[in-house]
């Protein structure tokens, strides 16, 4: 697991300057996210389209006025987006 860990922490895109919560609470829940389909090789575009559908039903809650559920799924899509960064450039794609 700690060579998974280092290849994880080694596919993080360098940053001018670090975001608090981006690095606090969405990396880490994307590296946990990552650690799951990287031995299954899970398809990158899958990992993209479940991020793109979190946010659309994050924008149909939001419509219907259910601001609790939509903000749970915008953090949501955050960090499928987050892993499927990090699985891109994991596999080098």
């Amino acid at each position: 697991m700690s060579s998974l860990s280092s290849s994880i922490d080694s596919s993080r895109k360098a940053r001018i300057a670090q975001e608090r919560l981006c690095e606090l609470v969405f990396r880490p829940l994307a590296d946990v996210v990552v650690a799951a389909p990287l031995p299954l090789r899970v398809p990158l575009p899958l990992v993209a389209a479940s991020a793109g559908a979190t946010g659309c039903t994050a924008a149909v809650e939001l419509a219907s006025g259910h601001l609790v559920g939509s903000a749970l799924l915008v953090q949501l899509k955050t960090v499928l987006d987050n892993a499927d960064g990090q699985l891109a450039r994991l596999s080098g794609a």
